[in-house]
């Protein structure tokens, strides 16, 4: 995953192969690395300020959020164990996150939150059984986009708006693993073709 901040400020995260999670800070003149974290395969990366920093991490039965606040990364404990898959900051909530999780047993779920404190917005959110949920983006006007497969030759671009699920888009694809837009009428989506 990759976030910028500024062309002084850029975050990229990943993992060494093993399963140690790892973090890069772009500074403007040299790529440092922030942090070596024992647990996981860190997918995506989301910040709201430089001192307000997410990452979330696949890896079964633990913790799969971290939070960075300028100088320490910490496991979030009051997150639940699910391994988690995509991260995006709310533009309407300053400070807010939405979190995509595998949950297992064929099941996703959609969270909201701030660092300590995460509320269930959907089980099964983006996804119905033998789903994947890829990415996620989130418009304007709050309203969550997520992409993925279902499970079986389609790809395919969902949303939530607080209420309701809504199957935007479905080709016959692999999967789409990038969702980002401008606003509701410019989204893009990456794929793997079939």
């Amino acid at each position: 995953g990759c976030w910028v901040l500024s062309s002084t400020s850029v975050w990229i995260v990943g993992h060494d192969g093993a399963g140690t999670g790892r973090a890069w800070h772009w500074d403007g003149l040299t790529w440092t690395l922030s942090t070596n974290q024992p647990y996981g395969n860190w997918n995506g990366i989301a910040a709201a300020t430089a001192s307000d920093i997410f990452v979330v991490s696949y890896v079964a039965g633990a913790r799969g959020l971290w939070h960075y606040d300028g100088s320490v990364w910490t496991n979030d404990a009051t997150e639940p164990s699910d391994s988690q898959e995509s991260i995006f900051p709310d533009p309407t909530n300053p400070g807010e996150m939405y979190i995509h999780s595998d949950a297992g047993g064929g099941y996703s779920r959609l969270r909201s939150g701030v660092l300590g404190n995460w509320n269930l917005e959907h089980s099964n959110a983006y996804t119905h059984s033998a789903d994947r949920g890829r990415s996620l983006w989130v418009d304007e006007v709050g309203k969550v986009w997520g992409c993925g497969s279902d499970g079986g030759a389609n790809a395919v671009v969902r949303s939530w708006d607080s209420s309701q699920l809504v199957t935007e888009h479905t080709i016959v694809a692999t999967a789409f693993t990038g969702i980002y837009g401008r606003n509701q009428s410019s989204i893009l989506v990456t794929g793997l073709a079939s």
